[in-house]
């Protein structure tokens, strides 16, 4: 699962053509207590490793946190047995 996920994330950051529409993670987080789906726009993402995606102010992001990922037009990954947005 993360590899594809982590494939997926490189190709979209290297590949033009893959990168020309506006992506969004769907990820799971917790704030306050409580556990919540957020966005993050993809171009807040400046590193990509083996165990996650490191963001623009300096949060790591494990990938099993990482619910979906979703062009304007298309869903273009999702965890097995996450509902679709």
């Amino acid at each position: 699962m993360a590899n594809t996920l982590r494939a997926l994330l490189n190709r979209l950051r290297w590949d033009r053509a893959a990168g020309e529409e506006t992506v969004v993670l769907d990820v799971h987080v917790r704030e306050h207590d409580e556990t919540r789906t957020r966005e993050i726009p993809f171009d807040q993402v400046v590193e990509i490793s083996g165990f996650g995606v490191t963001l623009v102010d300096g949060t790591l992001l494990p990938f099993h946190r990482v619910l979906a990922v979703r062009s304007a037009r298309h869903l273009l990954w999702r965890r097995e047995g996450s509902a679709e947005r």
